[in-house]
């Protein structure tokens, strides 16, 4: 008896333990293409699995709590989960002051309100050569001192589609 819950009742198992393996291996395999390759298309499906897992493990606990329990009881069981939530603990106070996705975000809000002559001159470009190459990719900037988020919503686009294009030629 788990306060008034009956956990012997509540068994999933059957299902619990392969929700754990799969969800598991996907946060695995997108957790080391995001580390090791790119972030973006990965990132989403990434954390929504990752709740959807921690719901699993929950359910798992509660379906094994006797067992579960026992683990606190043994020396080895009570070190290996001590020793990973240190580490985890450890990796959280590690990260909690990087802050490379403010500082580029914050970049990118800052080119983005740039007029476009000025964004010309971060790409390394001349301000009639990005017109050109915009005008090219079907977006007319006839002010290059609007803004790049200003000639976006003129558009109706975003300002990563506008400039990815040309960037990336």
């Amino acid at each position: 008896m788990f306060g008034n819950f009956n956990v012997r009742k509540f068994n999933t198992r059957q299902w619990s333990t392969p929700l754990i393996m799969s969800a598991g291996l996907f946060s695995a395999t997108t957790g080391l293409l995001m580390f090791f390759v790119v972030v973006a298309p990965f990132k989403m499906a990434h954390e929504l699995v990752g709740v959807a897992f921690s719901a699993a493990i929950l359910l798992h606990i509660l379906s094994n709590f006797k067992p579960f329990r026992k683990y606190f009881t043994q020396r080895l069981g009570a070190g290996v989960i001590t020793l990973a939530l240190a580490a985890a603990i450890g990796l959280l106070v590690l990260t909690m002051n990087d802050r490379s996705d403010e500082a580029r975000a914050l970049i990118l809000e800052r080119v983005e309100n740039a007029p476009v002559s000025v964004v010309a001159t971060l790409v390394g470009m001349e301000p009639q050569e990005l017109a050109d190459r915009l005008r090219e990719n079907g977006v007319e900037a006839d002010d290059l001192e609007m803004s790049l988020q200003e000639l976006a919503a003129r558009h109706g686009a975003d300002t990563e589609d506008i400039l990815y294009p040309i960037l990336n030629e």
